[in-house]
């Protein structure tokens, strides 16, 4: 089964000024045995401590990455499996402190692993064109991995990358939010396109369902 993004299944909020959480809400209700995956940024003010929904689904932290050197920011990836059916749910990401720059972006993906956390993951921060994770680790080992990728840069320009579909850019935070499924396992990265300006991006793997496999969440900071 090929992994899809359920139609209409996204949502993002940009929380204005500072605060101890920001939050979004699903478009429709959700199907049992989907993933649910979360993009999450906020500056270093404040960390981010967790995500939650108001149905009981568990999160866990799949990427952790503090780019302290180029933009001052927390850029994360969490996700629920397996998640219980129910409508919409909202879905919560809480901070340490009251930072600002907080940002959090959800999607219903179908079709994945549904034992398994992610495979590979990719982070990196720069001062230039075109940002990019750098490539996806361990390299995709199966066609039709899942590449979620979440990115940001100073001018608020981005669009998508090669290969990817968009799912939502804000100029006012700088953040961008992309997917895309491997036709063909191989090396990947997470893209996007900008003008030069300090970045930060994430990419991280998910399997397809039956391919089994998985690894631990991850931290890595620069």
């Amino acid at each position: 089964m090929a992994i899809t993004l359920v139609s209409g299944q996204k949502a993002n909020t940009i929380g204005v000024g500072t605060g101890p959480s920001v939050a979004a809400m699903m478009p429709a209700s959700v199907t049992a045995g989907n993933r649910i995956v979360v993009g999450v940024s906020c500056n270093d003010v404040g960390a981010i401590t967790g995500v939650a929904d108001d149905k009981g689904n568990s999160y866990v932290r799949e990427l952790q990455f503090d780019d302290t050197v180029q933009v001052g920011r927390w850029l994360e990836c969490w996700s629920a499996k397996n998640i219980g059916g129910s409508i919409a749910p909202t879905i919560t990401a809480s901070f340490s402190g009251t930072p600002g720059g907080r940002t959090i972006v959800i999607t219903e993906f179908t079709g994945d692993d549904i034992t398994a956390a992610h495979e590979g993951v990719a982070s990196a921060a720069g001062n230039s064109t075109n940002p990019s994770s750098g490539n996806v680790s361990p390299t995709p080992t199966v066609d039709g991995e899942l590449i979620f990728a979440f990115g940001l840069n100073t001018n608020g320009d981005l669009t998508v990358g090669a290969g990817y579909t968009l799912l939502f850019t804000e100029a006012a935070e700088g953040t961008a939010s992309e997917y895309q499924v491997q036709g063909t396992k191989g090396a990947v990265a997470g893209t996007f396109v900008g003008a030069a300006a300090p970045w930060a991006c994430i990419a991280v793997s998910f399997k397809p369902a039956t391919a089994g496999g998985g690894t631990k969440p991850m931290f890595r900071g620069s």
